[in-house]
């Protein structure tokens, strides 16, 4: 097998993976579709991506067919739900084309691309799913989100420059779930089986996410929308 045939196999193999992803998230959200306008965003947020990233490595029968499943008859539900059903269908088919095998059957790695996306495995899913944080810095010193980056978290990617007062910064993150515990000046985050701590600079700072502030213990779903905000105010 050739060089050319060699990284073809390879990209086929993450465009696999990365398909797999999408069906379960399609899946998920499959009969929740209330208007033509959702659906359609969503195949614009999420499968169109995908297509034309792995351009070349699905054949153009497959594009079409998946293009085809994924266009509405007409704008009623039960249009969306027969489209997303038949969609499900034609992307389990092409997953099926597609070859399998190497680091992307290794169970470790559908966990990590199942819940938060290895970022040096395949960077294009983390582009698909990935969730944006906007952090504002509102009246404290420069916040330099690179000193915190010494903990490797799959999908994290801080911002790249200090966030000064009145300035913002954009952090992707995996959709994953946390909980929250705030008390004083130190914070605590779990998901799954990861626990840390950081500890504020004073308790003077309070963060308030989604415009909740971060006091007690609470859960955070980052799945639940593309966007967040999180506003860090001193006092």
């Amino acid at each position: 097998m050739n060089k050319n045939n060699k990284e073809e196999k390879k990209k086929k193999k993450k465009a696999r993976a990365v398909l797999v992803v999408f069906l379960n998230k399609l899946k998920k959200k499959c009969g929740t579709f209330a208007k033509a306008e959702e659906w359609d965003k969503f195949i614009k947020d999420n499968l169109v991506p995908i297509l034309s990233e792995f351009d070349s490595a699905i054949p153009v029968e497959w594009k079409e067919r998946i293009n085809n499943a994924s266009k509405l008859k007409d704008k009623t539900k039960e249009a969306i739900d027969a489209s997303c059903k038949l969609l499900q269908k034609n992307i389990k088919e092409l997953i099926k084309y597609l070859p399998k095998g190497g680091i992307f059957a290794n169970p470790l790695v559908k966990i990590i691309l199942g819940v938060a996306v290895g970022g040096g495995i395949v960077v294009t899913v983390l582009n698909v799913i990935a969730v944006s944080v906007v952090i504002k810095n509102n009246g404290c010193r420069t916040i330099y989100p690179s000193v915190y980056s010494y903990i490797k978290i799959p999908g994290l990617v801080l911002p790249d420059a200090p966030i000064v007062d009145g300035g913002t910064g954009t952090a992707k993150v995996p959709p994953v779930k946390f909980t929250v515990t705030a008390s004083e000046n130190r914070i605590n985050l779990q998901a799954f089986k990861l626990n840390f701590s950081f500890n504020l600079e004073s308790v003077a700072i309070k963060l308030v996410f989604d415009g909740q502030a971060l006091e007690g213990t609470r859960e955070l779903d980052l799945g639940s929308q593309k966007t967040h905000n999180l506003d860090v105010n001193c006092l």
